[in-house]
């Protein structure tokens, strides 16, 4: 060392250990007993081995991150969602680093009707997740049978709503249309169930006569057997009918 010491005083500038009659390195200018050496050596070996793969400054075990097989300062990245410093307790989800609280929100699964987490089984329909108890039909809020639901403007409906939203419900028996489907007084219809109001007789036939009565077809002789005052009557209201029709058509 070139330089002398007394006996108590020559010690491991690390540790204080003596090193009188001692093998000790030197190191700093300063003796470092064999031990400390060796285990500033091993230090030194994984602050290599731990340098950033963006500063290539050595890594403390606090700030380790992991990234696809390399190693980073947590601080050198934020959430994208609160725009935090992150910390190695960080998570990655599609391909961006989150802090835990931003990575819990956004991997947790929400019920699309009630906003409300969801823990245990769920039902994924239309490309969303939903408790069992709340994928229901949009207007009965009853739960679909069999599990079949029909989707009409992105929501899931029953059957019977399904067809009564898109018309497809027969103005008779109020069920979904069957077999041939004949359109008439601004509705659809089975075509075994568009019959007259009067005597039941089939109008589905494209050369049956009928008139609107009380919403309902009526054929043309149940018509005419109506009282003079009815059918005076039902000819008023057809014609007022016509009227506010065509204001509200120029409207």
């Amino acid at each position: 060392m070139d330089m002398k010491w007394h006996p108590d005083h020559f010690t491991c500038d690390l540790c204080g250990k003596p090193l009188a009659g001692q093998t000790f390195v030197k190191r700093g200018g300063k003796p470092v007993c064999k031990v400390c050496n060796e285990k500033v050596k091993a230090k030194e070996r994984q602050d290599a081995l731990d340098s950033c793969e963006r500063c290539k400054k050595p890594i403390p075990s606090t700030q380790l991150l992991r990234l696809h097989g390399q190693k980073f300062h947590a601080h050198h990245f934020t959430c994208p969602a609160c725009k935090q410093t992150l910390t190695p307790a960080c998570k990655e989800y599609e391909g961006k680093l989150y802090c835990l609280p931003d990575f819990e929100k956004i991997t947790t699964r929400v019920c699309f009707a009630c906003r409300r987490p969801i823990q245990g089984r769920s039902v994924t329909a239309m490309g969303k997740q939903y408790h069992p108890e709340h994928f229901v039909c949009s207007r009965c809020e009853k739960p679909f049978e069999r599990s079949i639901y029909w989707e009409y403007e992105g929501k899931p409906y029953c059957e019977f709503h399904y067809h009564e939203l898109t018309g497809d419900v027969c103005g008779h028996c109020h069920d979904p249309v069957t077999g041939k489907v004949v359109t008439a007084l601004g509705r659809k219809w089975c075509e075994l169930h568009f019959i007259c109001m009067g005597c039941h007789g089939s109008l589905s036939e494209g050369k049956a006569q009928f008139l609107e009565v009380d919403t309902k077809p009526m054929c043309k002789r149940c018509f005419e057997a109506l009282s003079f005052d009815v059918r005076k009557n039902l000819t008023k209201y057809f014609e007022i009918e016509k009227k506010l029709a065509a204001a509200a058509a120029k409207s």
